[in-house]
């Protein structure tokens, strides 16, 4: 199946909860600034990042682990809800603003 179908057969999957989200990096949050080797997300939220958008325009999908982050640049993220949503609050998302 293509990957649109995968995310929507696992999102509709008893126990398997996962979803794929654009991310915007907000200037103060924890993650600006920060490079992705530095954050762990993977190990502390279980989110994969997929490829980033930097602010420019310019969509990475060879993720440099040395690179910062910067505000206005935008993460796709895939992982569990609680993980995606978890990594929001990190980019400066108020957790009102994502329904879970």
């Amino acid at each position: 199946p293509t990957l649109t179908e995968f995310l929507d057969l696992a999102s509709h999957s008893v126990g398997f909860d996962l979803d794929i989200e654009q991310i915007e990096i907000l200037p103060g949050s924890e993650l600006d600034g920060k490079a992705l080797k530095e954050i762990s997300l993977r190990e502390r939220t279980g989110v994969t990042v997929l490829a980033i958008k930097k602010k420019g325009g310019t969509m990475s999908l060879q993720l440099s682990p040395d690179e910062p982050l910067e505000p206005g640049d935008v993460i796709i993220a895939l992982g569990t809800k609680s993980g995606v949503q978890k990594v929001l609050e990190m980019a400066g998302h108020s957790v009102d603003l994502y329904e879970i």
